[in-house]
């Protein structure tokens, strides 16, 4: 038995003691989040510590340097808490997300880190590659849920006014997306940084989230304008053309899908739900504003956000805090929600604890994401032209 010990590599050990505890907590946690909609803490914080103690081990053996290990802590805790806060997960999915990046042994990705390097920002480390496979696969449910699920009766109060928001936005989405494409490629190019086509598109898909949250629609021409002219020249002067076509219409298609999935069959993933019923961590699928005049509300839905200069009481999208229920149940208490008979549309939430389960085994086969390969196989094409 001795002589077993001593042959067993304590590396190989410790990553097959952190992948076992978070296939046995992620499969514990999908069964949990499938049966009872829950996700426990008890479970998270035990693999939050398991990790923790797993990456200080591999330290120990020289195999990871503390920076990197401090990086992945407060970088997964960073992307998640941002998720959470724009409403892609719930509190539970988030930490969820945290703990399997803080217990995912970077080993197997052959990267070791002496220090901070821009390889930390590539696809294929464990706190990135984690994210999109999880995205990827989330989408994908998604998608099969609209084929496979029998539209029901819509909301007819929103469903007229979400197509016509997604009609209206159509070209305008379009020069934004081309603008967002020059930015990506024509500013690596003039930092003189290279990116490939995933990294692009990853890159351009969060700033499209970011810049549709944060910026007015009249002031988006302030960069979208610059944008294109810096992609224009950068596509003349390395003759990337179709690179950037391809970045452009994938953005765009991007944005587009993601409104047509919140505009189809409303009823797939909105419910009306009873001021009354509301809870802490529910999604609101309208914006609520104070009207004007003080002694009303303004519930506006999905495809006419923020039109006037009213007060946010609460944003679509995102989850519901405590206050916040508190203060609408209060206003539905004044009889300032009585036009809209006393209730509010809920977005579905859908279990997101398999989609990371699947996510993490996806990771670990890769070794990687699985734009890895696609990127492989697609960038010869790109480089013949």
């Amino acid at each position: 038995m001795d002589m077993l010990l001593n042959e067993i590599d304590p590396v190989f050990l410790l990553e097959w003691v952190l992948l076992c505890s978070i296939m046995v907590i992620a499969s514990y946690t999908t069964y949990t989040d499938i049966s009872h909609r829950e996700i426990s803490n008890s479970a998270t914080w035990t693999l939050l510590g398991l990790g923790l103690m797993g990456q200080m081990g591999l330290w120990v053996l020289g195999e990871v340097a503390l920076v990197q290990i401090g990086l992945s802590f407060l970088l997964g805790f960073a992307v998640g808490y941002l998720l959470f806060m724009y409403g892609f997960w719930g509190a539970g999915d988030a930490k969820l997300y945290w703990a399997m990046v803080a217990a995912m042994p970077s080993t197997l990705f052959g990267q070791k880190w002496p220090t901070v390097s821009l390889a930390f920002f590539s696809l294929d480390t464990p706190i990135w590659a984690l994210l999109v496979n999880t995205i990827l696969t989330n989408t994908v449910f998604l998608l099969v849920l609209l084929v496979i699920h029998k539209p029901t009766k819509p909301i007819e109060t929103s469903t007229s006014e979400n197509r016509k928001g997604m009609g209206s936005g159509w070209l305008r989405s379009g020069l934004e997306a081309a603008g967002l494409s020059g930015l990506v490629l024509g500013g690596t190019t003039l930092v003189g940084g290279t990116l490939t086509l995933a990294e692009s598109i990853v890159v351009g898909a969060v700033l499209y989230l970011i810049h549709e949250d944060l910026t007015k629609t009249p002031n988006r021409i302030i960069w979208v304008v610059p944008g294109i002219v810096i992609g224009v020249f950068s596509a003349i002067g390395t003759g990337d053309y179709l690179i950037y076509l391809v970045l452009w219409a994938v953005l765009w298609g991007i944005r587009n899908v993601y409104v047509y999935i919140h505009s189809l069959d409303y009823q797939k993933f909105v419910q009306q739900v009873s001021i009354d019923a509301l809870q802490p961590g529910m999604v609101l699928h309208q914006s609520i504003y104070e009207a004007p005049a003080k002694d009303r509300v303004e519930v506006v839905s999905f495809g006419d956000q923020g039109t006037n200069t009213r007060e946010l009481i609460s944003r679509m999208g995102k989850p519901l805090t405590i206050r916040k229920v508190r203060q609408l149940k209060d206003l539905q208490k004044k009889g300032l929600f009585s036009e809209w008979n006393d209730q509010l549309e809920v977005e579905l939430s859908l279990p997101f604890a398999p989609a990371l389960m699947v996510g993490v085994g996806l990771t670990l086969i890769w070794a990687g994401t699985i734009v890895g390969p696609a990127n492989r196989w697609i960038q010869p094409l790109f480089n013949a032209f």
